[in-house]
């Protein structure tokens, strides 16, 4: 993948006012010192689970809601509440997905993993901070510490939420960088190892966190945000056409 269509798309997004280049991310914060609690944490593995095959510019508006729903994430408060109590803040806020009920069923457990966690390892931030990222992943999706309903993906998504600089191998990237587009892949989607593996590579070259090469695809295929690579592709609009095995 050339190096020059990250640039490419970042300008047209910022032309656009889809991205601000005055933005402060999660991974800035935590490379000048910030440490999350366990709050903070919580928050963001709620954040990532409601990504999970939703539109997130619908999500969006409503987070101020979402916060206030789950009480700025106060765990003695949302414990006086059963799943379904909150599986129905988030569907009454038109901002629920496919697994909401199993999503929020599981919350209390998913709050008492955090806990052992924590209490493991001194905080969140220490555990998270403890190793390479692909064991945390590991650990969370499917090791000592899974967490029901997180997958490789959304334990990304919970981690760059927190500051940790990764990449989210979602759909949008995943069809960015195959056969039929940017060509990373010989699949007409990439695979999640793919698609990670590529980001590293252009984080090593370009200087860029690999959250931000993540995020400027992500926009430029994203419903709601850049809307140009999208699953039916307005090549028209593309800035990196001549890059693409799709727009030549």
């Amino acid at each position: 993948m050339d190096i020059n269509t990250i640039y490419l798309m970042k300008q047209e997004l910022e032309r656009r006012k889809v991205i601000n280049p005055k933005d402060v991310s999660a991974v800035t914060l935590r490379e000048h010192g910030k440490n999350f609690s366990f709050e903070e944490h919580l928050r963001a593995l709620i954040y990532a689970l409601l990504t999970n095959q939703r539109r997130w510019s619908d999500v969006v508006p409503k987070l101020p809601q979402i916060d206030n729903l789950f009480y700025n994430y106060d765990v003695s408060k949302i414990f006086m509440h059963d799943g379904e109590y909150f599986e129905n803040g988030i569907r009454n806020l038109h901002c629920g997905n496919i697994s909401i009920k199993r999503q929020m069923s599981n919350l209390q457990k998913n709050i008492c993993t955090l806990i052992k966690i924590e209490e493991d390892n001194g905080s969140l931030d220490n555990y998270v901070t403890s190793k390479n990222t692909d064991l945390i992943v590991k650990d969370i999706s499917a090791g000592k510490y899974k967490l029901v309903g997180i997958g490789p993906a959304l334990a990304r998504e919970y981690l760059r939420n927190v500051g940790i600089d990764d990449a989210k191998p979602d759909l949008h990237l995943k069809r960015f960088m195959g056969c039929h587009r940017i060509g990373v892949s010989r699949n007409a989607e990439a695979s999640e190892s793919e698609v990670l593996r590529e980001i590293s590579q252009i984080s090593d070259i370009t200087g860029l966190s690999k959250f931000d090469i993540d995020y400027i695809i992500w926009c430029y295929c994203a419903d709601g945000y850049g809307e140009i690579c999208t699953a039916r592709p307005h090549c028209d609009e593309c800035v990196i056409r001549k890059y693409c095995r799709m727009g030549r």
